[in-house]
């Protein structure tokens, strides 16, 4: 890979994929919207050109990309957590612009599409056949991720461009200011708050970022086309034992809350965490334990959640 594209290039994984692109010498156009959180986040580098675009314009993408490049990453996608995943509108249009992503790629001469897949797309599966009133307003991100998922592999693959959708586990890391589990639980702990849990007792598996960057570098290099990769540690346990670590190193002294929160989601079994296809075809394996993930973020969110640049 000589050179690559990158949607949503200030959220969470996707800058850290484009730090770890430019580590390897590839040259990196990083697709954003905001100009000035872009300057905030990346340091000048000979091989990093920003992109200003959004994907409601009529623009063609590859009237701003003249080169030819080799992989596309797309991560731009709104409305991940709180009251934007369950607008329908939103989720309706990350749809849409995935696809209006894929009618780029050709002229971008583009040779393998990678998106960013979710647990939350297997969830859905498995929920949706269950014969019972759905009243979960966070189905309307996960259905939209299964529908891009889906119709973005067609649009992809008519073309003859390699298609390739890595299902995260779950991850978290520095620069993520999200309402979600672990980010928003450290923060309750280094406050002194007892955060409150479900039971916890169904399997989970956190991935930190800059493995997650690790993983998806991996792919647009070594990956094998259409193939079904997890990106997650490899090792699946119950989610109370993440929690519990995570309390004895951000606030041993504060405790912890088990079978205070109501549970509705799905108990996924230990197939949806196999990373074997991964570590095969890629040579991939994590290189940040969770305990240590779990340290860099307490230390980060003490010391102010500044924004580190890249």
């Amino acid at each position: 890979m000589k050179s690559a594209i990158v949607t949503g290039a200030t959220g969470l994984i996707g800058r850290w994929v484009v730090a770890e692109l430019l580590k390897h010498q590839i040259k990196v156009y990083a697709v954003v919207r905001d100009k000035k959180k872009a300057d905030r986040i990346f340091h000048a580098h000979k091989n990093l050109h920003i992109v200003i675009y959004d994907f409601h314009s009529d623009i063609s993408l590859s009237r701003l990309i003249r080169d030819e490049t080799d992989v596309c990453y797309h991560f731009a996608w709104e409305g991940v957590c709180g009251s934007g995943a369950g607008d329908s509108a939103i989720q309706l249009s990350n749809i849409e612009h995935t696809l209006k992503l894929t009618g780029f790629l050709r002229e971008l001469h583009v040779k393998k599409f990678i998106g960013a897949g979710s647990l939350h797309e297997a969830e859905c599966l498995v929920e949706m056949q269950r014969e019972e009133v759905s009243t979960n307003l966070g189905m309307m991100y996960k259905s939209s991720k299964l529908a891009a998922h889906y119709m973005s592999k067609v649009a992809v693959c008519r073309q003859g461009i390699e298609f390739y959708w890595p299902v995260i586990t779950n991850t978290f890391g520095i620069g993520e200011k999200t309402p979600r589990l672990v980010n928003a639980a450290i923060r309750r702990l280094i406050n002194g708050e007892s955060p409150k849990f479900t039971s916890a007792v169904q399997l989970y598996d956190f991935i930190y970022v800059t493995d997650v960057a690790r993983a998806f570098w991996l792919i647009g290099e070594k990956g094998v086309n259409c193939r079904n990769y997890i990106l997650g540690s490899g090792n699946c346990r119950p989610l109370r034992e993440f929690l519990e670590c995570m309390g004895r190193i951000v606030n041993p002294d504060v405790p912890l809350l088990f079978g205070e929160a109501p549970f509705h989601g799905i108990m996924l079994p230990a197939e949806y965490y196999d990373t074997a296809s991964l570590s095969e075809d890629t040579g991939f394996q994590c290189e940040v334990g969770f305990e240590k993930s779990i340290q860099y973020m307490k230390e980060w969110i003490a010391a102010g959640e500044k924004d580190v640049q890249i």
